[in-house]
């Protein structure tokens, strides 16, 4: 608008006067769609003006323009909106960020189950804010297993934000071993070949060899653990 001067008369009857232009600004009242948000780490979420009105500039508090943005990292995020500049509003958001938790199990004890015995496992960097629970309903901080599967552990937070992991678990039955020897009783200068009655993954003798066959030349007491592939 513009506001003209009241003439100023003379003593010597000349008139002058002279303009003035006042420029009004509106003021625009934004308001976010939320002012406070708890999110998982990884997330995101969208802000945004619920009143955008497009004849307004709109600026965020750490320089990003436009009404609306998504946001991952946890603060105060402040939205100002002017009128060109002039008349500025703004409305404020705060965002939480929460971790998602890690599904993580530690095996303690043997792997394959022999001889109907058992292993335990246990929740590894176990947290007590977060809920777990075990795929056989449990929700203890460590199980006890006596079958063969596939056990589950899964994770989560108060956003139900969740992890999940899982574990074989093996079972053998015993090894029918049995040692052969080619002479029963050693002569000097004579040697024995112990031999066993099946092939094995893996041989562990009380010599210290580790093939499927040995020969002695001393008399003694000789034994030998094995494995199957499982262990």
């Amino acid at each position: 608008m513009n506001i003209s001067g009241i003439p100023e008369k003379q003593k010597d009857g000349c008139e002058g006067y002279d303009t003035i232009y006042v420029n009004k600004f509106k003021q625009h009242t934004p308001e976010l769609n939320k002012s406070n948000w708890t999110i998982c780490s990884g997330d995101s979420v969208e802000i945004f003006d619920l009143n955008f009105d497009y004849n307004f500039l709109y600026k965020w508090n750490d320089g990003i323009d436009g009404y609306k943005r998504k946001i991952s990292k946890a603060g105060t995020y402040i939205l100002n909106v002017s009128d060109n500049g002039f008349c500025i509003n703004y409305d404020t958001v705060k965002i939480e960020v929460i971790d998602v938790p890690k599904a993580e199990i530690e095996i303690d004890g043997p792997k394959v189950l022999c001889n109907n015995n058992s292993t335990k496992l246990k929740i590894k960097n176990y947290i007590a804010e977060f809920d777990y629970s075990w795929s056989t309903g449990e929700k203890s901080e460590e199980i006890t297993i006596n079958s063969a599967g596939r056990y589950f552990l899964y994770a989560k937070n108060k956003l139900n934000c969740a992890d999940t992991v899982f574990v074989d678990i093996f079972s053998s039955n015993s090894l029918d071993l049995k040692i052969s020897r080619s002479i029963d009783t050693l002569c000097i200068n004579e040697t024995s070949k112990l031999s066993l009655n099946h092939k094995f993954h893996q041989y562990n003798w009380s010599t210290g060899e580790t093939t499927a066959d040995i020969t002695v030349s001393k008399a003694g007491t000789y034994s030998v653990t094995c494995y199957d592939s499982l262990g």
